[in-house]
Protein backbone atom coordinates (compact mmCIF):
# COMPACT_ATOMS: atom_id res chain seq x y z
CA UNK A 1 0.00 0.00 0.00
CA UNK A 2 1.41 3.59 -0.97
CA UNK A 3 0.90 6.22 1.65
CA UNK A 4 1.90 9.79 0.97
CA UNK A 5 3.03 10.32 4.56
CA UNK A 6 3.86 7.83 7.18
CA UNK A 7 3.98 8.65 11.11
CA UNK A 8 5.66 6.82 13.32
CA UNK A 9 4.15 7.53 16.81
CA UNK A 10 1.03 8.95 17.77
CA UNK A 11 2.51 11.60 20.47
CA UNK A 12 2.08 14.97 20.81
CA UNK A 13 3.60 15.77 17.39
CA UNK A 14 2.10 12.36 15.41
CA UNK A 15 -1.39 12.96 16.36
CA UNK A 16 -1.89 16.69 15.34
CA UNK A 17 0.64 15.54 12.53
CA UNK A 18 -1.66 13.27 10.77
CA UNK A 19 -4.97 14.57 11.14
CA UNK A 20 -3.60 18.09 9.67
CA UNK A 21 -2.04 15.85 6.64
CA UNK A 22 -5.34 13.81 6.07
CA UNK A 23 -7.73 16.34 6.78
CA UNK A 24 -5.71 18.29 3.81
CA UNK A 25 -6.07 15.37 1.05
CA UNK A 26 -2.61 13.43 2.01
CA UNK A 27 -2.96 9.54 2.23
CA UNK A 28 -1.52 9.15 5.60
CA UNK A 29 -0.58 6.02 7.58
CA UNK A 30 -0.14 6.10 11.18
CA UNK A 31 1.94 3.50 13.24
CA UNK A 32 1.82 2.68 16.74
CA UNK A 33 3.08 0.41 18.69
CA UNK A 34 0.81 0.36 21.88
CA UNK A 35 -1.48 2.91 22.86
CA UNK A 36 -2.63 6.01 20.62
CA UNK A 37 -0.97 9.20 22.36
CA UNK A 38 2.09 8.35 23.25
CA UNK A 39 4.13 8.46 25.91
CA UNK A 40 2.24 12.20 27.60
CA UNK A 41 -1.08 10.49 27.72
CA UNK A 42 -0.17 6.63 28.66
CA UNK A 43 2.35 6.77 30.98
CA UNK A 44 3.96 10.59 31.29
CA UNK A 45 1.95 13.60 32.03
CA UNK A 46 -1.56 13.12 32.07
CA UNK A 47 -0.50 9.93 34.67
CA UNK A 48 1.52 11.77 36.79
CA UNK A 49 -0.71 14.98 36.89
CA UNK A 50 -3.81 12.81 37.49
CA UNK A 51 -2.37 10.68 40.64
CA UNK A 52 -0.24 14.31 41.58
CA UNK A 53 -4.00 16.07 41.98
CA UNK A 54 -5.14 13.48 43.98
CA UNK A 55 -2.54 14.10 46.25
CA UNK A 56 -2.70 18.15 46.43
CA UNK A 57 -6.42 17.13 47.34
CA UNK A 58 -4.95 15.01 50.41
CA UNK A 59 -2.53 17.84 51.27
CA UNK A 60 -4.92 20.67 51.31
CA UNK A 61 -7.67 18.10 53.44
CA UNK A 62 -5.20 17.52 55.91
CA UNK A 63 -4.17 20.93 55.94
CA UNK A 64 -7.36 22.60 56.12
CA UNK A 65 -7.22 24.19 59.57
CA UNK A 66 -4.46 26.64 58.41
CA UNK A 67 -7.75 28.06 56.56
CA UNK A 68 -10.14 27.63 58.51
CA UNK A 69 -11.40 24.32 56.89
CA UNK A 70 -11.76 21.78 59.60
CA UNK A 71 -11.49 17.77 58.31
CA UNK A 72 -11.42 14.29 59.90
CA UNK A 73 -9.39 11.42 59.47
CA UNK A 74 -8.27 11.98 55.79
CA UNK A 75 -7.36 9.36 54.06
CA UNK A 76 -5.99 8.06 50.30
CA UNK A 77 -7.09 5.03 48.52
CA UNK A 78 -4.50 4.23 46.30
CA UNK A 79 -6.92 1.69 44.50
CA UNK A 80 -8.96 4.73 43.90
CA UNK A 81 -6.40 7.23 42.45
CA UNK A 82 -4.85 4.14 40.39
CA UNK A 83 -8.62 3.75 39.09
CA UNK A 84 -9.41 7.83 38.61
CA UNK A 85 -6.33 7.91 36.91
CA UNK A 86 -6.79 5.67 34.26
CA UNK A 87 -10.02 6.14 33.36
CA UNK A 88 -8.66 9.64 32.44
CA UNK A 89 -5.93 7.62 30.57
CA UNK A 90 -8.65 5.92 28.73
CA UNK A 91 -10.95 9.18 27.73
CA UNK A 92 -8.20 10.05 26.39
CA UNK A 93 -6.78 7.29 24.45
CA UNK A 94 -10.42 7.06 22.87
CA UNK A 95 -10.49 10.35 22.74
CA UNK A 96 -7.52 10.19 20.45
CA UNK A 97 -9.11 7.05 18.47
CA UNK A 98 -12.33 8.74 17.69
CA UNK A 99 -10.15 11.46 15.71
CA UNK A 100 -8.62 8.98 13.80
CA UNK A 101 -11.75 7.21 13.01
CA UNK A 102 -13.42 9.95 11.76
CA UNK A 103 -10.57 10.75 9.10
CA UNK A 104 -10.87 8.33 6.16
CA UNK A 105 -7.63 9.15 4.73
CA UNK A 106 -5.66 8.14 7.53
CA UNK A 107 -4.71 4.93 8.77
CA UNK A 108 -3.82 3.40 11.74
CA UNK A 109 -1.56 0.59 12.55
CA UNK A 110 -0.90 -0.81 15.65
CA UNK A 111 2.70 -2.34 15.13
CA UNK A 112 5.86 -2.22 15.79
CA UNK A 113 7.37 0.04 13.22
CA UNK A 114 10.97 -0.90 11.62
CA UNK A 115 12.11 -0.12 7.71
CA UNK A 116 13.01 -2.55 4.97
CA UNK A 117 14.41 0.00 3.23
CA UNK A 118 14.21 4.46 3.10
CA UNK A 119 10.85 4.16 1.99
CA UNK A 120 8.95 1.03 2.94
CA UNK A 121 7.56 -0.52 5.88
CA UNK A 122 6.27 -4.06 6.89
CA UNK A 123 3.09 -3.85 9.00
CA UNK A 124 2.11 -7.27 9.69
CA UNK A 125 1.48 -9.57 6.41
CA UNK A 126 1.35 -5.94 4.64
CA UNK A 127 4.54 -3.69 3.64
CA UNK A 128 3.59 -0.13 3.37
CA UNK A 129 5.45 2.53 1.47
CA UNK A 130 5.71 6.14 2.34
CA UNK A 131 6.71 9.85 -0.19
CA UNK A 132 7.47 11.30 3.57
CA UNK A 133 8.17 9.35 6.61
CA UNK A 134 8.05 11.55 9.84
CA UNK A 135 9.83 9.65 13.18
CA UNK A 136 8.00 10.79 16.08
CA UNK A 137 9.34 8.69 18.97
CA UNK A 138 10.11 10.93 21.89
CA UNK A 139 11.27 8.76 24.60
CA UNK A 140 13.79 6.36 25.85
CA UNK A 141 14.56 3.09 23.50
CA UNK A 142 13.88 -0.41 24.88
CA UNK A 143 16.67 -0.90 26.70
CA UNK A 144 17.14 -4.61 25.17
CA UNK A 145 17.78 -2.83 22.05
CA UNK A 146 20.42 -0.45 23.33
CA UNK A 147 24.08 -1.15 24.75
CA UNK A 148 24.09 -0.83 28.79
CA UNK A 149 24.24 2.11 29.79
CA UNK A 150 25.41 2.87 33.84
CA UNK A 151 24.54 6.43 33.27
CA UNK A 152 21.05 6.17 32.63
CA UNK A 153 20.04 5.64 36.32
Amino acid sequence: MKYDAIIIGSGQAGNPLGHKLADHGWKVALIERKHLGGTCINEGCTPTKTMVASAQVAHYARRGAKWGVHTNDVQVHLSEVVDRKNKIVERFRNGQAANVDRRPRLTLYSRHACFLDSRRMPVGEEVIEGESIFINMGTWPHLAATPARQDWA
